[in-house]
């Protein structure tokens, strides 16, 4: 697996050719990527969660799953403001609220806590 650090680009190689997104497609002003990757409360990788990013103000959501290593990628988003929720079997649901502007390319970690016994 390819590790990218916050701010670093050079890694999004990878990300580009596992999601479609070609870069020469798009004008720059509309480069706006949300990935990274999904954990549990110890640090292991959390396969295959939803991960679903919505823009209240237009409604508009996206969506991807997180693969094996629990790395996520969502290319493509509108500017402006997001809830993004993870969702996965056997773990409670992470959420967070971010706001992309233009040419933004941002990193967002989730953190899944194990669920308790009858709750998702």
């Amino acid at each position: 697996m390819t590790q990218i650090l916050p701010g670093d680009i050079r890694g999004l190689d990878w990300l580009a050719l596992s999601t479609g997104f070609a870069a020469g497609s798009f004008g720059t002003d509309n480069i706006r990527i949300l990935y990274w990757t999904i954990t549990d409360a110890t640090g292991a990788a959390v396969p295959n969660a939803h991960v679903k990013a919505t823009e209240p103000a237009s409604g508009y959501s996206y969506e991807s799953q997180s693969t094996a290593d629990g790395v996520y990628a969502i290319p493509n988003l509108r500017e402006g403001a997001y809830t993004v929720t993870a969702t996965a079997a056997g773990f409670s649901e992470a959420r967070a609220t971010i706001r992309l502007t233009a040419r933004e390319i941002r990193a967002l970690n989730l953190t899944m806590q194990v669920a308790r016994h009858g709750l998702r």
